[in-house]
């Protein structure tokens, strides 16, 4: 098993639930704080979107993320060309 975390985000818009390597840092910069405000750090690594799957039987929810997330479905969701290897 991976260690990482699942970010909240708001700002009036509704986004894809997505999972993120790593540990969950408050650790950021002046200017990300400036443009981002406060709250974890999001440059961890590639954005994994969330797929749930409920059991109709007993309502039991797992999570799986294996794709990764499309740009723009989320705020951390980022071209792969431009990441780095």
């Amino acid at each position: 098993m991976e260690l990482g975390f699942i970010p909240d985000f708001g700002m009036f818009a509704t986004w894809t639930t997505v999972w993120l390597p790593g540990e969950a840092t408050t650790q950021k910069s002046v200017l990300d704080r400036l443009r981002t405000g406060a709250g974890v750090s999001t440059e961890v690594g590639q954005a994994r979107m969330l797929e749930a799957h409920r059991c109709p039987s007993c309502g039991l929810v797992q999570l799986f993320a294996l794709k990764q997330a499309p740009v723009g479905a989320t705020p951390v969701a980022t071209d792969s060309s431009s990441q780095p290897a």
